[in-house]
Order: C-alpha cells, then sequence, then structure tokens
C-alpha cells in the first residue's frame, strides 16, 4: 500500500500515513458478477438505470472520483450503492444490422433493508470525525516531535557576572555564572539528544561548556577596562539540543573602596632618658595597637641614639616599600602618607661633672736617677675617683723634676653606667706631674755616719751568727767570732748613665774565725756581703740601715774543714787576698761601669 502524499510503503489498512499525516483512500470491491442479459435488438450502450430517492438528495463524494473504463468498477472513496430498475430495453431497429455484442451488467447483490431515513447523515460525520481525530493525532505527534526536538538558544552573558572588590588601585576581579537561575531558566528545555547516563544534566553540561576569562584580575583602578574572553567548547550542540552564543565583552571596573590615609607617627610615643648631653632613648612605639603597624617597624637601633642632649633633634621613619604598600590596602585598607617624622629630645637631667684630678696626690719612691710611681692617693678626691683607673708610665729611671702624665679612660669615665652609678662623668681627662721626693743616693763612703756603720756591722755579723753557724751545732764546729775588716763602695761612672744596675753598691768584709773540736789552730774564713742603692735624704745625711736583707757572695773559693766524722765549706774565701778581688769589675757584672767612692778595707 502506497502513501499518495509522500509516496512511502504503508502498512495494509492503514488509515493515515504515519510519516506525513495524510489519509488513505480506500477502493471499493468489484461487484460480484449477476446474470447477464442479451438482447441481439439491442444495438447501443447499455442504459443502467439509476433510482434516486425522491426525497433525499445524492450526498457528494468526500473525494473527486475519475470515471472508470468499461468493464471496471468505478472507483470512489465512499461506494454508494442503488438498486437497478428493471425495464424491458428499447431496441429501435437498426438501419444496419451490427453484430450482436453481449452486454455486462452489473450483477446487484441482494437487496439490503431500505436505510432509514433519520441515519443517512451519520456516515459522513463519522468520516469527517475519524478524519479530524486522524489530524489531531498527527499534529500532536508532530507537535511533540517538534518541540522535543527544539534548538534553545542560549546567551551564556546573560548568566555571567562579573564584580570587583578591593581597594581603588589594588581591587581585584572575579567572576561567576548564575547556575541556580540558568538551571530554572531551561529546566525543561535543554535535553540529551540520545538517551544515556552522562553524571551531569543537560544544564550543568551547558554551563561546563563555556568558561570567561579575564584580561585583568588584580590591582584595578575605577574605571579600568576588563576584557572578558569566552573559551567554548563548540561540540556541546551536537549531544545537546543548544545554539550557545558567547560573545566577548568588555566591563568598566567600578565600585572600588578608596584606602584609607593614615599617618602612624602622628601620635608616636618616644621617651628619653639620662643626663643632658649623655641622653639616650628609653624607648620608642606607636600609640596605637593596630595589628598592621607590626608590618612598618621603625628603622632605628635606638642603642645609638646616645649622648643626646635636650633641644637636639631624632627622626624615626619605617620602609614603605611596594609590597608592604600594597599588602596594607589589600589586608587592611590603610594607606601610610608619612614615613618619618622628628620628635626634640627633651626632660634629659643636667649632668654634673667633676675634676677626678683635683686633690688625689702621686707618691714618688726610689733614687734620684731611678724613681718610679710608687701609689696614687685619693684620700682628699672625689670619692667617685675611687674606681677610677689612672694609667702612668710603669718605668723606674724618672728623676727629680722629670714631667710624667697621668690619664684615666674618657669614654669609660663619661659612660652611662658610671653616671647611673655617681651621678657625674669627669670632665678631664689627663694631667702633667712634676717628679719630686726621690732620694739621692749615696755618692761618697765617708758620708755614712760612723754610727751607721758600726750598727750595721753588728747587724750583720748577729744575723750570721744566729742563722749560719747553728747549723753546724751538731757537729764539732764552732764560731769563735766575726770581725769587721772594712767596706768599699762603688758608685756610677756616670751618673746620667742608667744602663747601670744599681746607683751605689757598698761591700762590706768580715773575717770569721772558727774552731774545730780537738784542734788547737782555729780557721779563718772572709765573707764579703754587700747592699745596693743608699740613699741620701733631702739633708744629704744617707741611710744606712740593714732590715736582714743582704747577700753573700758565693764563691769557688770556698774554706774546706775536715775531721774524721765531717766535713764543712764555708762560704767565703780563703785568704785575704782573694777578697780583695770582689769589688772588681772582671769578678761582679754588677760592678760593670762603676768605680770606687771610697774603702776602708785594711785600714781599720
Amino acid at each position: 500500500m502506497i502513501c499518495s502524499n509522500c509516496g512511502k510503503t504503508l502498512n495494509d489498512g492503514a488509515k493515515f500515513c504515519p510519516f506525513c499525516g495524510t489519509p488513505t483512500v480506500m477502493k471499493p470491491k468489484a461487484p460480484q458478477p449477476g446474470p447477464v442479459y442479451t438482447d441481439l435488438n439491442v444495438t447501443g450502450p447499455t442504459v443502467q438505470a439509476v433510482n434516486p430517492a425522491p426525497s433525499q438528495p445524492v450526498q457528494p463524494a468526500p473525494a473527486p472520483v475519475n470515471p472508470a473504463p468499461v468493464n471496471q468498477a468505478p472507483v470512489n472513496p465512499t461506494p454508494v450503492y442503488t438498486a437497478p430498475v428493471n425495464q424491458a430495453p428499447v431496441n429501435p431497429a437498426p438501419a444496419n444490422p451490427l453484430p450482436t455484442q453481449p452486454v455486462q451488467r452489473p450483477v446487484q447483490p441482494a437487496p439490503e433493508p431500505a436505510p432509514k431515513k433519520k441515519k443517512k447523515w451519520l456516515v459522513p460525520v463519522i468520516i469527517i470525525g475519524a478524519v479530524t481525530l486522524l489530524l489531531l493525532g498527527g499534529a500532536a505527534a508532530l507537535f511533540f516531535f517538534l518541540f522535543n526536538n527544539k534548538t534553545e538558544t542560549v546567551n551564556i552573558n546573560d548568566y555571567l557576572k562579573v564584580s570587583f572588590s578591593g581597594y581603588n588601585g589594588y581591587g581585584e576581579a572575579e567572576w561567576t555564572l548564575d547556575q541556580d537561575r540558568f538551571e530554572e531558566d531551561f529546566a525543561e528545555k535543554l535535553k540529551w539528544k540520545k538517551r544515556g547516563d552522562y553524571g551531569m544534566t543537560a544544564q550543568e553540561a551547558v554551563l561546563n561548556s563555556a568558561y570567561p576569562s579575564l584580561s585583568e584580575y588584580y590591582d584595578l583602578t575605577n574605571g579600568d577596562k576588563v576584557k572578558v574572553k569566552w573559551d567554548v567548547n563548540d561540540t556541546i550542540s551536537e549531544v545537546i539540543n543548544v545554539e550557545l552564543v558567547a560573545e566577548d565583552q568588555t566591563i568598566t571596573v567600578s565600585g572600588l573602596t578608596e584606602p584609607k590615609e593614615v599617618d602612624p607617627l602622628a601620635d608616636l610615643v618616644v621617651e628619653f632618658a639620662g643626663y643632658n648631653g649623655k641622653g639616650h632613648v628609653e624607648s620608642a612605639e606607636y600609640a596605637s595597637s593596630e595589628e598592621w603597624l607590626e608590618s612598618i617597624p621603625l628603622n632605628q637601633d635606638f642603642s645609638t641614639l646616645d649622648e643626646l642632649s635636650n633641644g637636639d633633634t631624632v627622626t624615626f621613619s619605617f620602609d614603605l616599600e611596594d609590597y608592604t604598600r600594597s599588602y596594607l590596602i589589600r589586608e587592611y585598607g590603610v594607606l601610610p602618607t608619612v614615613t618619618e617624622r622628628t620628635i626634640t629630645v627633651s626632660g634629659l637631667q643636667d649632668v654634673e661633672t667633676f675634676d677626678p684630678f683635683e686633690g688625689i696626690e702621686v707618691i714618688f719612691a726610689g733614687r734620684n736617677g731611678s724613681g718610679y710611681v710608687s701609689s696614687i692617693s685619693v684620700i682628699n678626691a672625689d670619692p667617685a675617683c675611687m674606681n677610677i683607673y689612672y694609667d702612668y708610665s710603669w718605668d723606674s729611671n724618672f728623676s727629680n723634676g722629670d714631667e710624667i702624665v697621668i690619664s684615666i679612660d674618657e669614654e669609660e669615665y663619661t659612660s652611662d653606667w658610671f653616671l647611673q652609678e655617681y651621678g657625674k662623668i669627669a670632665n678631664v681627662f689627663e694631667k702633667t706631674f712634676i717628679v719630686s721626693g726621690l732620694i739621692e743616693g749615696l755618692q761618697d763612703l765617708s758620708d755614712i755616719p760612723k754610727d751607721q756603720i758600726d750598727a750595721f756591722d753588728n747587724s750583720v755579723c748577729t744575723v750570721y751568727a744566729e742563722d749560719v753557724m747553728p747549723q753546724y751545732e751538731e757537729m764539732v764546729f764552732t764560731m769563735q767570732d766575726i770581725l769587721p775588716l772594712g767596706m768599699t763602695l762603688l758608685v756610677r761612672e756616670d751618673p746620667e748613665n742608667t744602663d747601670t744596675e744599681y746607683e751605689n753598691i757598698l761591700y762590706a768584709f768580715y773575717q770569721v774565725t772558727v774552731n774545730v773540736e780537738g784542734s788547737d789552730s782555729p780557721v779563718y774564713t772572709y765573707v764579703p756581703v754587700y747592699v745596693t742603692d743608699i740613699p741620701v735624704d733631702d739633708n744629704g745625711v744617707p741611710h744606712l740601715e740593714f732590715d736582714g736583707d743582704y747577700t753573700y757572695i758565693a764563691t769557688s773559693e770556698a774554706v774546706h774543714m775536715e775531721t774524721e766524722e765531717y766535713y764543712l765549706d764555708l762560704t767565703g774565701f780563703g785568704t785575704f787576698d782573694e777578697l780583695l778581688q770582689v769589688t772588681s769589675p772582671d769578678f761582679l757584672d754588677q760592678n760593670k761601669g762603676m768605680i770606687e767612692a771610697g774603702s776602708t778595707l785594711g785600714k781599720g
């Protein structure tokens, strides 16, 4: 069966074409052959009498019917059958005899009961209703098909929102897509073209297929132009009924807040401490406790801000690098406009000063030409001098009248600790003193008073007898006596020559008599001792005093005494002549550069 409109092949019995919706046309069945009447006297065409109903007009057919050829049943959309009229044929006499041909007459079926008059309209109504229902169903099917496959145009810019936040000059841009509104607008409109499990809705897939990017995201200023460029997956229209429109656009930045301009140093709190001229910065800090101030610490190293005086100025500042400025604006919305401030020093106490050399006494000791500083007395000086170290030369070659400079450490005794300790600082740091009081050395043996010589000899003899001889008491040796033989004085050959070790040397000689048990003859030894740098006071009087500090001269020429049980080597010389060599420069190095200035050896 073929559709008369689109030419598609249809199932037999179909009333409508499922492809285009056109109603089909049914061919009526050919009438069954009936009795054929042949009238040889009839030469014209066979006439079929139709007896129409007298009271009802003939209803037109729904569609025009083309006349059927002879011997073929006529084609009508709805065939109408009428009963034949039995009428005797009229056979006029032919002028010329024709061959006799049988005439085929339609055989009518058995007569049906005549329809009631009141139902003759029902058939056309049913037909028209059926056709109408078919047309409506086809239209509905077509509408449903077209509706479900309608391509939806989506302008993605309608759902894009670009927002700006932050502060002018440092603003930030952010874009969002209004997914909720998009899904609400296209909840029932966007569909997958093929069924399947895609893991997301068609609406989500469409939103994911378009991604905007901005030309600028940071450091924005009101009035800047930000371009929006879309990256679109064009294949989305192949799987979803959508035509996606994503046009690039330009948006003007607006709504950024101006940062708050601040002066963090306006209320800077600075405290000065100490004394005028020696003051320092005790502390410096911001008055506010705002968290952002921690990002801009002060530059100054307060330990270097010392020796300040009232009226001095100190500048406090902080660094404001670009990244710091950006951080403060972005995070806190503040923009420091002042980075330094000058503060005038005030509140320092006046400093008391003193002369650390006033009232001190420099004590010199030694002999003239070999004098030295013995000590510095501060008994009558300022109490602060008790903790001052006085520096001076440690030389020991001073003479009366020489100058010596004594000094103190300026930094030490003007420091804060000294000021805090004593409430004052030194204002003089060195002073020159004149050497005096050095004792002149003995230059002539004859200047020594006799009583001093006798006292010296007695002291030497006593010490020798008490310190040296008792070590031999358990032996057979005993000291009979000790006698002074005399003295020799050596002095510097050149008084200005300080290379010699001593200013003068006094040698004293003694004869010691030792008894040996069982022997009638005593043994004699000659012992020299010496003292150095005998002084002379300001009145020219020598001071030969024996305090037990003297030196025996050891010699290889010691006296040897021996018995059956003991032996003894006495320090000294065996003969008087040997004793005389003691004062020779060749005998002792200390004698070099010295000359004899008097001798009583061998004269008493």
